[in-house]
């Protein structure tokens, strides 16, 4: 016996789970980034030498995880979340240090939100 999907949820099916991807997202892409935080074991230290050299934070992900947020991106329908506001809330719990880093150096809040720009076009292309 072969069970069928109602035609209805059939057509519904892929806006649904587009929508649900859409609002995972930005959890999922915490996710990641904190892997990465904890994989490279990035501190404070790290991150200023980042600042000064304004280093890309997209040259230095790992491909693999690349690939995941790309995967993620086309699954979401936009990436507005994706911003300096959302990446400093993200670290808050995990990397209090590094949050107020963000927040309270000038230099280091606007490389952030060059970075996230960069992230953002990486992802759409």
């Amino acid at each position: 016996m072969t069970i069928q999907m109602p035609e209805g949820l059939k057509r519904y099916g892929g806006f649904f789970a587009k929508g649900l991807a859409s609002s995972l997202s930005p959890s999922i892409g915490k996710a990641i980034l904190m892997q990465y935080f904890r994989v490279k074991q990035i501190n404070v230290a790290k991150m200023i030498k980042c600042i000064e050299n304004d280093t890309s934070l997209w040259s230095n992900i790992e491909p693999v995880y690349q690939d995941r947020l790309k995967k993620l991106a086309q699954k979401a329908n936009n990436l507005n979340w994706l911003n300096a506001e959302q990446a400093i809330e993200m670290l808050r719990k995990e990397y209090p240090a590094m949050a107020s880093l963000f927040l309270g150096w000038t230099k280091a809040r606007n490389w952030l939100d060059r970075q996230m720009l960069i992230i953002r076009k990486e992802l759409k292309s």
